[in-house]
């Protein structure tokens, strides 16, 4: 999985490097008609570079984090719910939004087995960002699973790579 996850951004970072550079040169291509007697070459040059610049350097900032960015700021309050997880039945799963509308803080309780009875219970903490609208990438790793999680939202609630799937409360 994480293979496939380094190949999507690899992916996803050339073809942002690609359209920003068709971006840079499409708007442009007005540089590449003859000239007015007004403009100068070196006007041509320095727009032209300009331009450029601009769209490399976006394509360039995903490219070299390898990183998908955190989604800007929207309605990502479909997140913030109480969910039940039926792998571990009768335990309680919290998602909080942070203010900054894109960190989720994630709590919850484990049992042994579940949470139904008056067993032992492990509370617990873990955080993620919103992707987009319908991913966020999970760090379980301070209650000893795996650090990066994608995770996918829909109305049938979150969906997780082992096949459990959150529903809302």
């Amino acid at each position: 999985m994480a293979a496939a996850l380094r190949r999507s951004h690899s992916l996803l970072a050339l073809a942002s490097l690609a359209l920003a550079l068709a971006a840079a040169l499409g708007c442009c291509s007005q540089l590449f008609v003859a000239p007015a007697a007004k403009a100068s070459a070196v006007q041509r040059r320095e727009s032209l570079g300009a331009a450029m610049s601009m769209g490399l350097a976006a394509a360039l900032g995903v490219a070299a984090t390898g990183e998908l960015p955190a989604v800007a700021k929207s309605d990502n309050a479909q997140w913030a719910k109480e969910w039940v997880d039926p792998f571990h039945k009768g335990c309680p799963r919290d998602i909080q939004l942070g203010s900054d509308d894109v960190t989720l803080t994630i709590t919850g309780e484990d049992g042994a087995p579940d949470c139904t009875g008056n067993d032992a219970r492990t509370k617990w903490t873990v955080t993620g960002t919103v992707k987009s609208v319908t991913r966020a990438i999970i760090d379980f790793s301070p209650k000893g699973g795996p650090e990066k999680v994608l995770v996918k939202i829909d109305k049938k609630g979150i969906h997780f790579p082992d096949g459990n799937t959150w529903s809302k409360k």
